[in-house]
């Protein structure tokens, strides 16, 4: 009966250095969940920014190849008036 009810107070009883085990554990855990929390937010602040970069980019591109497309039609009908112009003569 004695040990039974030693056993049954040690059950009872937490171990203190048990708990400190599984308190550092749990902390390390949360410290490595932060590091990758705020190595996510790096990265999609860098993705985001490589992104919005290329984006401007490519509208500047387009833009200018617009601009390059108008140019090309306009001498096309420059051209085109100055054949007509000559065939006349």
């Amino acid at each position: 009966r004695r040990q039974a009810a030693a056993l049954k107070g040690s059950l009872k009883a937490p171990d203190p250095s048990a708990n400190m085990r599984l308190e550092k554990q749990v902390e390390g855990v949360v410290s490595i969940v932060k590091g990758q929390e705020e190595r996510f937010e790096r990265l999609e602040t860098d993705i985001t920014s490589a992104y919005e970069s290329q984006r401007k980019q490519l509208q500047q591109a387009l833009a200018e190849n617009r601009q390059l497309a108008k140019g090309l039609e306009e001498d096309s009908m420059r051209r085109q008036n100055m054949m007509a112009e000559l065939m006349e003569k």
